[in-house]
């Protein structure tokens, strides 16, 4: 089979070991749309889940663990058509497709909600894991739900329907994502664009109030009075599979329930072509190539994130050259160093905890500035380091050039020497300012700016300072940042590199270390690919005082850090008083990354240490809750390891990464400004809690369950866009278009325009009849008299 399976019964089978009962709805009377579907559920019985499948087209052959129950053998759609009375260039013939499937549909409901089959059903007690039904031109059997109470997936033959993107809240953007019961491509005239918006909007409300309501009735006539609330069973489906593929039907940005498996229909290959398929599959997988990695940021938890990227393309076979300011301490092949010499000024133990001060909204805004302070450091030392420009001299030729996307794009100007595709790197969550050149949605409503201190669910006030504040880093990257970048590319690579805006929007991908189980699921654009936890290897024994301070403790042990940014020492004296006596109150032992020899008041259950391996002491089964700063490396590796948080964010991106894992039910926020003894012996047992660790237990199940792993999947992507020479058929038409053009500025202000025209021409032949009308009474009533 397709590789689609695996990711298919990937999503289902979160635990392989696991049988579940799973039903398959598929009432429609069209024979393709079964084709599509059934090869999913063959291959979920193959894979050993018990399977009913309730339709019109039962097998020919029975398979075990396959059950068919037929609808009936009542009138199918096919060889139903008559080629002669199709015209395929009819416009209103497209636009009344609507109502051709809306008719269609009331025929299958009515056909099957009516069958013996489905009576059956509805008397029976057998029990169900899982409801997958379609997810076309009608939902009236989603009112099996009542019954099943079981998650629903829905199953889409085509690409999604006008009304689907809805109940998943997935963008429609009418700019550049055609209606597909219309003819555009991703590339549309004004015209086209009014033309899709109305009839966007004019489907949806068809399907919403008329369609719908229609599907509740014949619910409510076969299924009963509760299993008529389709509205809520649709909105509360869970997961959407599409037979559609980015590079055939055209891409745009999906939720993450929402999976494209384009092709999931297709059969196993016949043996010579299976070989020779594998064998061009090696051919591709073991060209090797030179690929240029640029990380001139000088935190190092960002370099670790890229380096271990960079480290797994050279174990594959790649020639990579990695320019930064962290060198390996041990060289390993295929890899090869080039340090940018600013170790002196590396951003390690650099914040002083008396200096970040309490938690405040203005220091949140004006991150920006922050940023933009680094930045200009990081772009000065490493453009003009000795090592760089002896690079630049050297004729060394690269299929690829991997760079961060964060708080500069100064070395983009790398672009114009080497003249290969760009793949951008983030090592936190989307910075405000990055979705713009891949086109990616950033809708403020439930979308934080990940400088603030929001969740996806933000009040009216929330909103307003999250799309304001958003506008404004905007504008300062665009207008403050990259002209600077550019001055700087001027200067050290030359004028034609200092195309900085032309080079970032043409990037490739951008590989982000986020994951919609951890970070708040949101839209991504095909493009934009998460690979949260892409530096998490296998953790390692730990150092032999360590190990036996942990182990030696019956009740398991606390662990504390602040990252490698912070200067843990510089912990205020009353806070950490304040933490000290709460320890006390404990029977779990400490660990404690403090960079001091000593501590003033240490208790016994405390253990202090300049440095610990982090990740290697979180994954011991020993250790029962963790305190952090709330940096994004930290807390994915404590989700990744099944370990509670106590977060106590101090600036950047950390309060955002709070608000997610405290919103994931892996952490809870304590703000260090407000912390009390009890406040500190409060958290700490709620997290160490049996409730509150089986939550993060499985939040870590939901973390690690994946298709493949992160590191795998940055390594997959990375080796894709070599193959297909940048991939630009990833990117979507939102990407270069103008601003009016993508808020839709034109199409709202011509639909505005028709209508005030049309309301006046209504209102001066109102006013001229009523005119007309009361001046003939009037003249009729002066002649009476």
């Amino acid at each position: 089979m397709s590789w689609y399976f695996f990711y298919l019964l990937g999503v289902v089978n979160f635990v392989n070991v696991l049988c579940y009962n799973i039903l398959g709805v598929f009432p429609h009377l069209g024979k393709s749309h079964v084709d599509v579907f059934r090869p999913l559920m063959k291959g979920l019985a193959e894979k050993g889940h018990n399977v009913t499948v309730l339709s019109h087209f039962p097998l020919t052959k029975p398979i075990r663990n396959y059950k068919d129950i037929s609808l009936g053998a009542g009138e199918t759609f096919f060889e139903t058509f008559d080629m002669n009375k199709i015209d395929s260039s009819s416009k209103i013939q497209k636009v009344s497709m609507c109502f051709f499937l809306s008719n269609v549909a009331a025929t299958t409901c009515e056909t099957g909600l009516a069958s013996e089959a489905v009576k059956n059903v509805m008397k029976a007690k057998d029990k169900y894991d899982l409801m997958i039904t379609e997810f076309f031109n009608s939902d009236c059997f989603l009112g099996l739900a009542e019954k099943i109470k079981a998650p629903i997936i829905g199953l889409s033959s085509s690409t999604l329907m006008p009304w689907t993107s809805a109940r998943f809240a997935n963008p429609t953007h009418t700019g550049y994502i055609p209606n597909n019961l219309l003819d555009y491509s991703d590339r549309m005239s004004f015209l086209d664009r009014v033309e899709n918006t109305v009839f966007t909007l004019f489907h949806q409300f068809y399907y919403d109030y008329f369609m719908l309501g229609r599907d509740q009735e014949i619910a409510r006539k076969y299924l009963g009075r509760k299993a008529s609330r389709i509205k809520e069973f649709v909105n509360n489906s869970s997961l959407l599979l599409v037979n559609t593929h980015f590079s055939l039907n055209l891409p745009r940005p999906l939720v993450p329930n929402v999976v494209e498996v384009g092709g999931l229909h297709i059969r196993k290959v016949r043996p010579l072509a299976r070989i020779i398929t594998v064998l061009l599959a090696f051919l591709a997988y073991t060209s090797a190539l030179n690929i240029l990695g640029v990380f001139p940021h000088m935190g190092k938890s960002h370099a670790d994130v890229f380096i271990a990227l960079m480290k797994g393309l050279a174990r594959k076979g790649h020639a990579v050259t990695v320019i930064s300011h962290f060198p390996l301490r041990e060289p390993i092949p295929n890899y090869t160093d080039i340090d940018l010499g600013g170790k002196s000024q590396v951003f390690l133990e650099l914040v002083d905890m008396e200096q970040v001060g309490s938690k405040s909204r203005l220091k949140m805004m004006n991150n920006v500035l922050l940023l933009s302070y680094f930045a200009n450091i990081s772009c000065e030392v490493g453009l003009s380091s000795p090592a760089f420009q002896n690079f630049l001299k050297t004729d060394q030729r690269f299929d690829l050039l991997v760079i961060e996307f964060f708080n500069s794009d100064c070395f983009m100007g790398l672009a114009d020497k080497f003249k290969v595709p760009v793949i951008g790197l983030s090592s936190c969550t989307i910075m405000p300012w990055t979705s713009e050149r891949l086109g990616n949605p950033t809708h403020t409503a439930y979308i934080p700016n990940n400088n603030m201190d929001y969740t996806d669910r933000m009040t009216f006030l929330e909103r307003v300072e999250n799309t304001v504040v958003s506008l404004y880093h905007q504008f300062h990257y665009d207008y403050i940042t990259l002209s600077r970048d550019e001055e700087f590319a001027k200067k050290y690579l030359g004028e034609e590199a200092a195309r900085i805006k032309e080079f970032i929007r043409n990037s490739s991908i951008l590989i982000t270390n986020s994951h919609f189980s951890l970070n708040l699921p949101r839209p991504l654009v095909p493009n934009v690919i998460e690979a949260g936890g892409l530096h998490i290897g296998e953790a390692k024994p730990l150092p032999k005082n360590i190990e036996k301070w942990i182990n030696d403790s019956p009740d398991g042990v606390i662990y504390f850090s602040l990252g490698s940014l912070i200067k843990g020492h510089t912990f205020p004296k009353e806070k950490r008083d304040v933490f000290l006596k709460a320890f006390q109150r404990f029977p779990q032992r400490v660990l404690w990354k403090w960079e001091n020899e000593t501590m003033e008041g240490k208790p016994d259950n405390v253990m202090i240490q300049k440095w610990m391996p982090q990740f290697d002491i979180l994954c011991n089964p020993n250790v029962k809750a963790f305190i952090s700063h709330g940096g994004l490396l930290g807390i994915t590796e404590a989700v990744h390891c099944g370990v509670p948080v106590v977060v106590m964010p101090q600036f950047g991106d950390q309060f955002t990464n709070a608000k997610a894992l405290e919103a994931s039910g892996g952490g809870v926020i304590l703000q260090l400004s407000e912390a009390t003894e009890d406040k500190v012996y409060k958290a700490l047992k709620k997290v160490l809690s049996s409730d509150f660790r089986q939550k993060t237990k499985e939040l870590s199940e939901r973390f690690r369950d994946r298709p493949l792993p992160p590191l795998e999947t940055a390594i997959y992507w990375v080796e894709y866009v070599a193959r297909h020479k940048g991939a630009t058929h990833m990117r979507t038409a939102a990407v270069n278009m103008p601003f009016y053009k993508y808020y839709l500025l034109d199409v709202i202000a011509f639909l505005v325009a028709v209508i005030s025209v049309y309301l006046y021409v209504v209102y001066r032949v109102i006013k001229s009849v009523l005119k007309r009308f009361l001046w003939k009474d009037t003249k009729t009533k002066v002649k009476s008299s």
